[in-house]
């Protein structure tokens, strides 16, 4: 899916995460549940060559399979490629993580929770539900991120979700998809 979604930036289309989050070339970016790889993927392309992402897993199985895919796969496409190795893969628990880095270090921090209620057409992450992390996100953990970052926040959850009202997110992106993203935004 990561690869679609950079093809269509290359092709000069938009990407709902790239327009929620807006992250921008040489950006710093953490995404603290880094799952299969494929958000902090499209997060590295836009924050191009200056920028950096951090992605960190607390599935250990998932931290493996994403820290040697971003390191060895190769896509056919230079900028996909690039753009991976950009990616570093942090193993752990995102409070931790952000609980060790400095205030205001990152632009972005990004969370992108296993919802507890699965989005049904994404068949790609249903065998994955059994490895992965899925407690709630923790108001700390919302603490801590903004913190961390400099310009923004952002969650993005199933649409029926009250994480976004829980947690003090602006909603910025509605659509007919069954996501919504949402927004702490400093600048």
């Amino acid at each position: 899916m990561a690869q679609i979604r950079v093809k269509r930036l290359l092709e000069g289309e938009g990407d709902a995460l790239v327009e929620a989050s807006g992250v921008r070339r040489g950006d710093v970016v953490v995404d603290c549940t880094a799952g299969l790889g494929a958000d902090a993927l499209v997060l590295s392309f836009a924050a191009g060559e200056g920028g950096s992402v951090t992605a960190v897993e607390a599935s250990r199985i998932l931290y493996v399979v994403v820290r040697e895919g971003m390191k060895a796969y190769r896509s056919g496409m230079s900028e996909l490629d690039e753009a991976m190795r950009r990616v570093n893969v942090l193993h752990g628990e995102h409070l931790q993580a952000l609980r060790g880095m400095h205030d205001r270090s990152a632009d972005i921090v990004y969370f992108d929770p296993m919802f507890a209620k699965p989005v049904l057409g994404s068949a790609s992450l249903r065998p994955l539900r059994a490895y992965a992390e899925d407690r709630s996100l923790a108001a700390e953990a919302i603490a801590e991120a903004r913190r961390v970052a400099r310009r923004a926040v952002v969650l993005k959850d199933h649409r029926t979700s009250g994480e976004f009202e829980r947690h003090g997110f602006r909603r910025v992106r509605t659509s007919y998809s069954a996501v919504d993203y949402g927004v702490i935004a400093f600048q």
